[in-house]
C-alpha cells in the first residue's frame, strides 16, 4: 500500500477511501473502521485488480473531531492475495 488517503464527510456519516499501490494486484483488501473507544464500527472485504482503489463506507453515529472533543477513529487496512497478507496499514482520523 503505497498510499491511503481518508476524508471523512461526517455531516453525511461517510468515509472515503483511496489507496495506490506499489503495483498492481489481484487480491483483497480486508478493512475495519474502529470508533474512538475502539469498537469496531464497521468492516469489510474489497476486491482488488490493478494498482488503485476507491471506495466509501457508511458509519453509524460519528463523533466529528473538534479541539474540544479530538474523536480519532481508526482504519485497519490488510492487503491479501494468493492467501498471503502482502501490506497493512493502520491510520488515525478525525
Amino acid at each position: 500500500i503505497a498510499t491511503l488517503r481518508l476524508d471523512p464527510l461526517w455531516p453525511e456519516g461517510r468515509l472515503e477511501m483511496r489507496l495506490a499501490l506499489s503495483r498492481p494486484v489481484r487480491g483483497t483488501l480486508a478493512f475495519e473502521v474502529a470508533d474512538p473507544s475502539g469498537r469496531v464500527v464497521q468492516a469489510g472485504e474489497l476486491p482488488v485488480d490493478g494498482a488503485a482503489l476507491g471506495h466509501a463506507v457508511a458509519l453509524p453515529a460519528v463523533e466529528p473531531w473538534s479541539p474540544d472533543a479530538p474523536a480519532l477513529y481508526t482504519l485497519r487496512a490488510t492487503l491479501r492475495a494468493d492467501g498471503a497478507d502482502l501490506d497493512a496499514r493502520e491510520e488515525r482520523f478525525g
